[in-house]
């Protein structure tokens, strides 16, 4: 169930993104949003996607978790990692969408992750996301050097989206309750 709940919130907010506006440098603290849902009692957390450098189709990725309350008493099971494409033509993800995760050159996950496509104008926008437990999530966001590939796409994960991991995952950690 919270799964489902951190979708509906991800891809709320990620349908939010205006990528017609150049991005800005920005610290870490600045990328992670805090929202809480009073009616559901849930509270996001999120690393905002951060764009993949060089790449033609926008691509960004990101990672959130989500808990009950106001206040984390106990640290997620997992994090959802999500990617964003921005591209015209075809879907590029619909078809092959295997993701493979090295940390330090040790593969953490490989397998077919969530899918979903809009149509915004133009462009088409391509969302995958994916669970990933706290312990994977952990050596990647602390390894020196990160890789992925998602489909034929293989890419670096740059130093801002590590250092915007361990921000996060530093934020999973629960708070003493008096």
């Amino acid at each position: 169930m919270r799964s489902f709940f951190l979708i509906i919130l991800l891809l709320f907010n990620l349908s939010s993104f205006n990528y017609s506006v150049p991005q800005t440098e920005s610290s870490n603290q600045e990328k992670i949003q805090v929202t809480h849902d009073e009616d559901k009692n849930v509270t996001q957390v999120m690393l905002i996607g951060i764009k993949i450098p060089n790449n033609k189709d926008n691509f960004s990725i990101g990672a959130a978790f989500m808990y009950e309350g106001k206040v984390l008493t106990e640290r997620p099971c997992c994090v959802t990692l999500f990617m964003n494409s921005f591209s015209t033509g075809d879907q590029r993800y619909e078809k092959n969408h295997e993701l493979i995760l090295w940390a330090d050159g040790e593969q953490l996950r490989s397998g077919p992750i969530n899918y979903k496509w809009d149509l915004l104008g133009l462009w088409i926008q391509e969302t995958l996301w994916i669970d990933i437990p706290y312990e994977k999530f952990f050596k990647l966001a602390n390894c020196k050097k990160a890789k992925a590939q998602l489909g034929s796409f293989k890419f670096d994960l740059t130093r801002e989206q590590l250092e915007g991991f361990r921000e996060l995952e530093s934020r999973m950690n629960p708070q003493k309750v008096a």
